[in-house]
C-alpha cells in the first residue's frame, strides 16, 4: 500500500536495494519506481479506458525516428527541408505545453488539440495506428485518465495508502501532478531530497516545487 516513487532509474535501484535489504531480497514490490515505471504499470491496467490496447508498445528514438521517415514523404518533405531532431524536438515540446493533445487518443472526445502542425498531426496519427506511446505519453496519458475517467482514482487510492517521493528536487511539474492526485483522497504524501543536489533543471526539474513542498502540494 506504499508508493515509493522517484525520477531516475539509478535512485529507484537504490531505494529498493536499501528497503530489500531490511525486508529481505525480491519483497519490496511494484511501486518502488520511476514515475515511467509506474505510469507504464497504470496504464497496462487502464488504457482501455481510452479505447486503446493495453499490449501498446513503447517507442524509443530510434522508431520515433523511424515514424517520421514514413510520414515526411506523405507530407511532401525531406530531411533537408525540415532535420528529424527539429521535428522530434517540436513533438515533445507540442506535448509538453499543449497536453490536450491526448484528446485525440480518445475515442469517446477525440477532440483536435490547441497545437496541431502537419508534422505533429501526421506523427500522432501513426502512434495511433500502431498502438505506440513514447516516453512522455506514459506521463500525460495517466494524468488524463487520473483526471477524467471516474473511478480510477478511487480504486488507485485504495490500493495506494502512501506516498513517499525519493530525490524530490529531480521531479518536474508533470510528476508532481501524478503524485498530488494520487494522494488527494488519502493526503499521505512524503518527500525525501535536497535542493543543493537538483541537477535535472535541463529536464524540466523545479527545486521550488520542493523547497515549498508545505504551500505547493497541501
Amino acid at each position: 500500500s506504499i508508493l515509493c516513487i522517484t525520477f531516475t532509474n539509478k535512485a529507484a535501484r537504490e531505494m529498493r536495494e536499501r528497503i530489500e535489504s531490511i525486508i529481505g531480497e525480491g519483497r519490496a514490490g511494484d511501486f518502488v519506481c520511476t514515475y515511467h515505471s509506474f505510469c507504464l504499470k497504470f496504464l497496462r491496467e487502464e488504457i482501455y479506458r481510452m479505447n486503446l490496447a493495453n499490449n501498446f508498445r513503447i517507442m524509443d528514438e530510434s522508431d520515433s525516428l523511424d515514424v517520421l521517415k514514413e510520414i515526411y514523404p506523405e507530407l511532401g518533405l525531406t530531411a533537408t527541408d525540415r532535420k528529424y531532431k527539429e521535428a522530434l524536438t517540436e513533438i515533445r515540446e507540442a506535448k509538453k505545453n499543449f497536453p490536450d493533445y491526448v484528446h485525440y487518443f480518445d475515442d469517446k472526445e477525440q477532440r483536435k488539440p490547441t497545437y496541431w502542425s502537419r508534422i505533429f498531426s501526421a506523427f500522432v496519427t501513426r502512434q495511433r495506428k500502431y498502438n505506440m506511446l513514447d516516453y512522455d505519453d506514459l506521463i500525460y496519458f495517466t494524468l488524463h485518465i487520473l483526471n477524467t475517467k471516474d473511478g480510477v482514482l478511487e480504486k488507485w487510492s485504495k490500493r495506494i495508502n502512501y506516498i513517499m517521493v525519493d530525490e524530490a528536487q529531480d521531479s518536474n511539474p508533470k510528476n508532481w501532478d501524478i503524485v498530488d492526485k494520487l494522494s488527494e483522497i488519502n493526503k499521505n504524501l512524503m518527500t525525501v531530497g535536497d535542493p543543493d543536489q537538483s541537477i535535472y533543471g535541463w529536464r524540466g526539474a523545479r527545486v521550488d516545487l520542493f523547497v515549498n513542498f508545505p504551500k505547493c502540494h497541501a
